[in-house]
């Protein structure tokens, strides 16, 4: 019986969208495809109602919103999405960092990079080009393995240098 009570409010909500947003078909689809058009036409307001009304946990909706987000290109709309909850996303930063790269928008995903695990920065650099901030992560993690890549895949000849010095320093157990 409630899940009978469920789908006919889910029903009613989708007519009242299909009124509100001539064009766009939501009838019979599931709940998560119907916040995902919602967010992918830009209707926040009304993705979040749905968010409470069928009470949506925060892991699935940041998933749905995350990506709705990145295919529009709004790159303010996912800061703030990135900054609610006083900064802690409940799926982590490392699916903003996976999307704006499967988007190849490098400068965005390198917004997020600081916010992931501390040990998969200088890889995550690395995966979009930016091999300076990458050589950064690896020597504060006294990661050889790291370096060793980096050396081998940057064309900038002051990088490698220092980044066979940083190396050196690193195999000798001196610089920290």
């Amino acid at each position: 019986a409630r899940a009978l009570d469920s789908h006919i409010r889910l029903l009613h909500a989708q007519r009242q969208l299909e009124a509100d947003m001539p064009g766009e078909a939501f009838a019979g689809l599931p709940l998560g495809a119907t916040v995902a058009r919602c967010l992918a036409s830009g209707n926040y307001s009304r993705a979040a109602r749905l968010r409470s009304d069928f009470r949506i946990p925060d892991a699935r909706f940041y998933w749905l919103k995350l990506h709705a987000l990145v295919q529009r290109r709004d790159w303010a709309e996912l800061a703030r999405l990135a900054n609610a909850g006083r900064g802690k996303s409940p799926i982590g930063f490392r699916p903003f960092v996976d999307e704006c790269v499967a988007a190849l928008q490098f400068q965005e995903a390198a917004r997020y990079i600081p916010r992931c695990a501390a040990e998969s920065h200088a890889a995550l650099y690395l995966r979009i080009g930016f091999f300076r901030e990458a050589a950064q992560a690896a020597v504060a993690a006294r990661d050889a393995d790291a370096l060793r890549l980096i050396h081998a895949q940057a064309s900038d000849a002051a990088l490698r240098a220092d980044v066979a010095r940083q190396l050196d320093q690193l195999q000798t157990g001196g610089g920290r």
